[in-house]
């Protein structure tokens, strides 16, 4: 298992349509990595198994095809909140525009 850190420290609900929910418990990854990029490369390298973002891992069969393939089809994690830090204070301008960029280009299916 190549974990982003969710597993090893929290375990993992899944779920699934038809088939409900399952708790992964938690346990020792072989290995770890915070990076998505290198987790989905050591995917494809064959490495191990991993649970990716839906958008990377189509985004990089698109560029890549039949380098990663989906074991567990229709199954889903919980969502996780993504954060977004900024300095204190008054923002320059060209960061108060890219942040309402980053806003306003936020995948509905992202939004709940």
């Amino acid at each position: 298992w190549i974990d982003f850190g969710s597993i090893q420290e929290n375990g993992l609900l899944l779920s699934h349509p038809e088939q409900g929910e399952f708790f992964l418990e938690p346990f020792v990854s072989r290995l770890y990595s915070d990076n998505i990029a290198m987790q989905i490369d050591s995917i494809a390298n064959g490495h191990g198994i991993g649970l990716l973002p839906t958008w990377t891992a189509q985004g990089y069969e698109k560029h890549h095809p039949g380098r990663i393939t989906p074991c567990l089809e229709g199954w889903l994690s919980e969502p996780i909140t993504i954060n977004c830090y900024t300095p204190a204070g008054r923002h320059p301008l060209r960061l108060s525009v890219l942040l309402e960029d980053i806003h306003q280009s936020i995948p509905l299916d992202w939004k709940y």
